[in-house]
């Protein structure tokens, strides 16, 4: 696992960001613009920069795509990780209104959870907007509790060059396994390509939904 739903401690955080910062300073000259990553973690401790900062790795020494750019930022483009100049992905450690709920113990009146489809939906569109409307871009949300919903008609929203890819870990005789879902339009234009990514990262059972 990256990082847990719950950072143990403070220091444990200082203690992952310093240990991604020594590295990717000991390869500085290998990773282009790697120092604008660098920074972040130096000013801002939390587990979504630990997450960027671990696939950045991964695809680093994985060596299946190489990395070309970090944390593009252009007329309202942001781009966490850009590969071989043309992928482009948007790295998020987030989730649904409901898993925020559930993590906080909010309940609805009625006992169950409250959920709003409209303002997942708008965040999700939100992040998809950042990605460059040309090239491929994916949007990866890593593990952050029971993570996103997808509604069908989300999913069919979803632009022909962009996809979601939603990486989690399930317990299996109690070790982890790493698991994918990847969410795109029936018009998608790179299905191979996405789950290439998705497994560079080491999550290389991808169940696909599409619509």
């Amino acid at each position: 696992m990256i990082v847990s739903d719950i950072m143990s401690s403070s220091n444990e955080m200082e203690r992952k960001s310093q240990e991604y910062i020594d590295y990717f300073e000991r390869n500085t000259a290998r990773i282009p613009n790697i120092e604008r990553l660098v920074k972040i973690l130096k000013s801002d401790k939390n587990p979504g920069h630990i997450v960027h900062a671990e696939f950045v790795k991964r695809f680093f020494e994985g060596g299946v795509f190489k990395i070309t750019d970090i944390e593009v930022k252009c007329k309202g483009i942001d781009v966490d990780i850009e590969l071989e100049h043309d992928i482009n992905l948007q790295i998020w450690h987030g989730a649904s209104v409901s898993t925020h709920n559930i993590i906080k113990g909010k309940r609805s009146a009625l006992g169950g959870v409250e959920t709003d489809w409209v303002k997942d939906e708008l965040k999700i569109k939100e992040k998809l907007n950042q990605l460059p409307n040309k090239e491929f871009g994916l949007l990866i949300c890593y593990n952050f509790h029971i993570g996103i919903v997808l509604l069908p008609e989300c999913i069919n929203n979803i632009p022909d060059n962009k996809a979601i890819g939603e990486l989690f870990h399930t317990k299996c005789d109690g070790t982890y396994q790493n698991e994918a879902r990847l969410y795109y339009s029936s018009t998608f234009k790179y299905p191979s390509l996405a789950e290439k990514v998705i497994s560079a990262l080491g999550f290389q059972n991808v169940t696909v939904s599409y619509r």
